[in-house]
């Protein structure tokens, strides 16, 4: 899979929701991060069978916020946007960090164009969201559901690209040794790089450490931020035409480069 066919999956699953709850923003940035997870392991395995560099894992490293290019930029930093930057980086091998109101982003270009993606989709249903549900609301009530929506979105994030690992390896195991052996490479080659960036920051970057901007706590807005999350049950979900990473679909990337 090419990275413009990539992103153009992305872009049309992520289009896939249009309900006015925070489920549908959870459970679409889950799928395309999945399709992501799935693409990088595909390209991982075919870097390690290639004695030239193959795909993106030999891009440069930037910094886009010297660049002009901040992932987000505000006039003052906001809590919520900062923890869901973070989350969606990570996921994808880059860093971020604060500089006034903006989030600077670091990492190689295809990276950051779906880091990029996946962050202004989520922020963009987060703003929708606490609209409807915050009508007459304060405003410490509706960042409060704002950072509630963001644990559930990086719950569930977390939680697929946890499965996903572990049924990768799974059906590594049930293939062959030799499989599951190659797919470990795999897994240690994508997630060096985000270490590879951290490395990158620490030697070419001077930051500092700043406290995260206090948000007055109020319960009730955090818990219905975040409830209709914590309810998603992805594994028995059918429904929008969305793209399931499957057993066979995993047991097809690892046929494809098993060496004869």
């Amino acid at each position: 899979m090419t990275q413009d066919t990539l992103i153009s999956k992305v872009q049309k699953l992520l289009r896939l929701s249009t309900s006015s709850n925070a489920n549908e923003a959870a459970l679409a940035a889950a799928k395309a991060q999945e399709l992501i997870d799935q693409h990088n392991l595909s390209a991982a395995m075919l870097a390690l069978d290639s004695a030239e560099p193959v795909d993106t894992f030999d891009e440069p490293i930037l910094d886009f916020e010297k660049d002009g290019a901040p992932l987000d930029s505000q006039k003052t930093q906001q809590t919520w946007r900062a923890r869901l930057a973070s989350t969606v980086a990570r996921l994808n091998g880059c860093r971020i960090y604060l500089y006034g109101g903006d989030i600077g982003l670091v990492g190689r270009p295809t990276d950051a164009e779906i880091v990029r993606y996946l962050y202004g989709y989520l922020t963009r249903e987060t703003e929708r969201l606490t609209t409807t549900s915050g009508k007459g609301m304060g405003t410490s009530w509706r960042n409060n559901f704002r950072l509630g929506i963001v644990d559930a979105v990086t719950t569930k994030l977390h939680e697929m690209h946890r499965a996903w690992e572990s049924t990768t390896r799974a059906v590594a195991r049930a293939d062959s040794g030799m499989a599951l052996v190659r797919v470990d490479r795999a897994l240690a080659q994508i997630d060096k790089r985000g270490e590879s960036v951290e490395a990158w920051i620490k030697a070419n970057m001077k930051l500092r450490k700043i406290s995260s901007q206090r948000v007055q706590h109020v319960s009730s807005a955090r818990s219905m931020g975040r409830q209709a999350g914590e309810s998603i049950k992805i594994g028995g979900a059918k429904s929008r035409g969305i793209i399931y990473l499957t057993p066979l679909a995993i047991s097809g990337i690892i046929s494809t480069w098993q060496t004869d």
